[in-house]
């Protein structure tokens, strides 16, 4: 990289200027790319989603834990039921399974009722108490002590690796200057491709889980054309997997990575991750 005296100057003017290529970025660029109008998207970060929108949990919230009264209980509300339809507009996989928040005592569920007092303040549809045998019914892998739950149908789930580059695609077809690559989305679909490809022959209740990739994002694909990938298992050591991927448009190789992934036990795994809520910093 050269100095910034050798760095050639750029002296287009921009009506819009957005800082920041994570989701909230990506979204308003992908809003005001439908108006007339120059508009630009710079990040720090050398590709966008390279921050907190590509690790996060993807959970699209429904609401009922937002102070009534206020804009995030308005937004995120109004958010929520936005969410499937711009999912489908721009391709992105979404789900929509509901929540349930788990209570284990009586305790528990005047928590639960305030929850749900929240909720119906806020306009959420649908939310409601449930009993021990509903959730069970609902989700037989509950632990069987829990007393009640709040369940919460319009609380879904998206990639937000996917969904931000989908913003930003859509962006730049509609004419906003994105001055970042596109490579987080190659990077999903190559470890797709690799997990796919072994979590069907693992014992009932094992999956994988990415630990590293060096990726080289060696070509750029245009919006609109297909990219596949090919995902070789070279090296099997205990629990770790090492894969050799490699991506493709329909003019070639456009990118290749070396992808390692550790078997895990899933429970165990989301109960580690989950412990951390409870970690006061």
């Amino acid at each position: 990289m050269g100095t910034a005296a050798e760095l050639e100057r750029d002296e287009t003017m921009y009506d819009a200027i957005i800082i920041g290529a994570g989701v909230v970025g990506c979204a308003v660029a992908q809003q005001m790319a439908k108006y007339n109008g120059k508009l630009l998207v710079v990040d720090r970060m050398e590709d966008v989603a390279d921050g907190a929108s590509k690790a996060n949990s993807g959970i699209v919230h429904a609401g009922f834990d937002a102070h009534p009264g206020t804009e995030k209980a308005r937004l995120n509300v109004k958010g929520s039921m936005m969410y499937g339809d711009l999912a489908k507009e721009l391709g992105v996989p979404y789900t929509q399974p509901g929540a349930l928040v788990l209570g284990f005592s009586e305790e528990d569920r005047a928590t639960l009722n305030n929850l749900l007092a929240q909720a119906q303040a806020n306009n959420v549809p649908g939310c409601r108490i449930v009993e021990h045998d509903e959730i069970l019914q609902m989700e037989p892998n509950t632990n069987p002590a829990v007393v009640c739950a709040l369940y919460a149908p319009t609380s879904a789930l998206v990639s937000p690796y996917e969904m931000t580059c989908a913003l930003a695609d859509s962006a730049a077809e509609n004419g906003g200057t994105l001055l970042v690559f596109s490579t987080p989305s190659m990077c999903a679909l190559m470890e797709s491709a690799a997990a796919s490809s072994v979590n069907k022959l693992l014992d009932n209740g094992l999956t994988t889980v990415g630990v590293s990739m060096n990726v080289k994002h060696t070509s750029p694909t245009p919006l609109g054309m297909t990219v596949y990938c090919e995902s070789t298992l070279t090296e099997l050591d205990g629990k770790r997997l090492v894969f050799k991927i490699t991506a493709f448009d329909r003019t070639g190789v456009i990118g290749t990575a070396v992808h390692e992934r550790m078997i895990v036990d899933a429970k165990s795994f989301m109960e580690k991750a989950a412990a951390k809520r409870d970690v006061r910093l």
